[in-house]
């Protein structure tokens, strides 16, 4: 836990006031919106208990001003905990958002060589609006939800304790189900995500290239690995929709047993009169109460489980040291007079040459273009002009290169 919220501090500059003051506000509208949906089913037995059983009118006409009093403090705290959450949230996402772009535009090509393009857009685009749901509806939702299943849980009890018993035991067995669910979906989540990233970067990287590709006839080749990649896609998110299903349909399977539980206990009670009716529905009101925030917490603690292999990527791209270096060197001479090469020879990692014995003379003012096909070694020709810039000629030039040691590609130059 502790390096999980030592990540999210890397990740995010937030000052620790500020995002106080911002976490209590929208926690006190989330409170007073969940108090009133508390409160509200209570009005209820008594409309009927009270109001309706025995025939008093100015019973039912105050219960149901406050039933209706209570239910428009329940809009309007929506409302304004909606509107504060985004707010606060937009906020930390923007400028999370400014702080990874900064970064990706002093990264180097080894940052590159290392992370997809796609994987990249995935982290700025979704990614950031999950971390935003981490950092403040989602603590929130926990703490709430968490005080109101014990409120609720134990308001059940107080009215009757063996559906109280009952209930309860019914949330724990939930729970150990929930633990379960999580902890394949982490491991399914983040294989998901590594394919969403590959999917993205294809896409963007033909779609980008798409003239050049359909010049070298590569299409049909494109098209099919593009349908292999929607046919993994499509597999796997619906492998992990089955896993995150498990979560709503044992939360609906809990909520039919304790109604049904309810239902039967509480009729044998109102038949021995221990029971009224207007309390028996509110108690089942109560147990579809109970079955929301019980829902919420498996979903919130499946949800920050499946955020660690997100977090992952996210602090690895925060935490990159692959950054260009700035230097103030300047050139002492100008780049000018005539190129000449003589027997140059040219290969990748000491393997086959892809220039051997190049010899060429070009003059000051001869505009020059290279052609070749992939491979052929037409921009490693330019590679050579940029190893020494100091040098007008390359005599006798003759060397290995290992990949990383490649500086510039030129595509064309013009001598002066």
């Amino acid at each position: 836990m502790r390096t999980f919220i030592k990540k999210i501090s890397k990740i995010v500059n937030i000052d620790k006031k500020e995002y106080l003051y911002n976490q209590l506000l929208c926690f006190f509208c989330l409170i007073t919106y969940t108090a009133s949906s508390i409160i509200f089913p209570s009005f209820l037995s008594k409309i009927v208990d009270i109001g309706i059983a025995k025939n008093d009118f100015h019973a039912i006409l105050k219960y149901s001003l406050e039933m209706l009093l209570c239910g428009v403090i329940m809009v309007i705290f929506y409302y304004y905990q909606r509107v504060f959450f985004f707010r606060f949230g937009n906020k930390i996402v923007l400028d999370t958002r400014k702080k990874i772009y900064e970064k990706l535009c002093n990264v180097n090509i080894f940052f590159w060589n290392k992370h997809k393009v796609g994987d990249i857009l995935t982290i700025l685009d979704s990614d950031l609006d999950k971390l935003q749901e981490l950092l403040t509806s989602n603590i929130s939702e926990l703490i709430v939800n968490l005080i109101l299943a014990i409120g609720i849980a134990s308001y059940i009890i107080i009215l009757n304790i063996k559906i109280g018993i009952f209930v309860i035991a019914l949330a724990v067995i939930f729970a150990i189900i929930q633990k379960l669910i999580s902890n394949k979906s982490k491991e399914e989540m983040r294989i998901f995500r590594e394919i969403i990233g590959d999917f993205n970067s294809y896409s963007t990287e033909t779609i980008n290239n798409m003239m050049s590709l359909q010049m070298t006839g590569k299409v049909s080749y494109i098209k099919k690995t593009y349908s292999n990649k929607c046919n993994i896609l499509s597999l796997r998110g619906l492998r992990l929709t089955k896993i995150l299903s498990m979560v709503s349909v044992t939360g609906t399977s809990f909520n039919i047993l304790a109604i049904i539980l309810v239902l039967f206990i509480g009729a044998l009670d109102v038949s021995d009169g221990l029971l009224s009716v207007g309390l028996l529905f509110s108690m089942t009101i109560y147990v579809q109460r109970l079955y929301s925030p019980i829902v919420t917490l498996g979903n919130l603690f499946v949800k920050i489980r499946n955020f660690s292999p997100i977090l992952e990527n996210i602090y690895d791209l925060v935490s990159n040291e692959n950054i260009i270096v700035q230097g103030s060197y300047k050139s002492q001479l100008p780049l000018t007079g005539e190129i000449e090469f003589k027997k140059v020879s040219f290969s990748y990692n000491g393997e086959d040459y892809v220039i051997k014995n190049f010899s060429e003379h070009l003059n000051p003012g001869d505009i020059v273009g290279i052609v070749g096909e992939n491979g052929s070694g037409d921009s490693d020709i330019m590679m050579t002009d940029t190893i020494n810039p100091l040098k007008s000629k390359f005599k006798g030039f003759h060397k290995t290169f290992k990949q990383d040691d490649l500086g510039l590609s030129l595509s064309s130059f013009l001598l002066n």
